[in-house]
């Protein structure tokens, strides 16, 4: 499964959760957070982020890690 198609997939269950809410303060926070889910597929789909997955453990280059 994609990352997008992840991210799709959670906005769906956050719908699905707005959906089943009974309170209202419920509702808008599952919403919101679909919405968020689908801003993160937009942004993924037109190249503004990148969510590659991660692979090992990447190098640091900060400079706290090296001999003193």
């Amino acid at each position: 499964m994609s990352k997008v198609d992840e991210f799709r997939r959670h906005a769906a269950l956050c719908q699905r959760m707005a959906d089943e809410s009974i309170r209202v303060s419920d509702k808008i926070q599952w919403l919101s957070l679909a919405q968020d889910w689908l801003a993160l597929v937009r942004a993924t789909e037109s190249g503004y982020i990148d969510v590659a997955p991660l692979t090992g453990q990447q190098e640091s280059t900060s400079s706290h890690l090296t001999e003193a």
